[in-house]
């Protein structure tokens, strides 16, 4: 098995919420890899590694690939923005709010000319923005989340809008909306229901059970 079909493999088992088999195709990736001592290979690998980790809300091992990807990663790389996102989440979590803040603004420099990367930026700015846990600051968070979410829908990503309107949901909620947090988790709703539709019976149970507890 070469490196690129397991990185298919665990790109599949990650859409279908399967975390541990995206963990385990991800970890043979990094072992048939480690000899041939590939830095290109590694920037990919390890911030994959903390997208997975993040997931499965194991914060722990999600914070040490985020440290071990910012220190690889090349930030002027604009394909590597996409899963920026993961690692901004490990360090909000680990309530390293400088480090990620400084993320944020690097993500946002490479993204800045581009929508469908800048929808990654705008999650992860929503993300460090709910971590201050101030009124504005959540605030803030629903309008870089709501911005993301436009985007979202003129480019044409369902499986990232999905997640949008679910955090939505949660900050909404926070902020004592009721009736927008209801709105923004029937959102979710109707786009996993489209989605799902187009999946085989087994994955399609998985997936709607996954996304119903994000």
């Amino acid at each position: 098995t070469d490196r690129t079909d397991i990185l298919v493999a665990y790109e599949v088992c990650r859409a279908l919420f399967d975390l541990e088999g995206a963990r385990a195709a991800h970890h043979e990736a990094a072992t048939i890899s480690e000899p041939m001592h590939s830095p290109i290979f590694t920037q990919i690998i390890l911030p994959e590694l903390c997208a997975d980790y993040v997931l499965g809300e194991e914060w722990t091992a999600a914070h040490a690939y985020a440290q071990q990807a910012l220190a690889t990663h090349d930030d002027t790389c604009q394909p590597g923005a996409l899963i920026r996102l993961y690692e901004i989440e490990a360090l909000v979590h680990a309530g390293a709010l400088d480090v990620a803040a400084g993320a944020v603004a690097r993500l946002e420099a490479v993204t800045r000319d581009n929508s469908r990367y800048r929808v990654a930026y705008l999650r992860a700015a929503g993300a460090l923005a709910r971590a201050r846990r101030t009124d504005a600051a959540r605030r803030e968070a629903v309008a870089y989340l709501a911005e993301a979410a436009q985007l979202a829908t003129e480019i044409g990503l369902p499986g990232e809008l999905w997640a949008i309107h679910a955090e939505l949901a949660h900050r909404y909620e926070a902020l004592g909306e009721a009736g927008l947090a209801h709105a923004a988790d029937a959102n979710r709703a109707a786009i996993v229901k489209a989605l799902a539709a187009q999946l085989e019976s087994d994955d399609r149970d998985r997936f709607i059970q996954a996304t119903s507890h994000r």
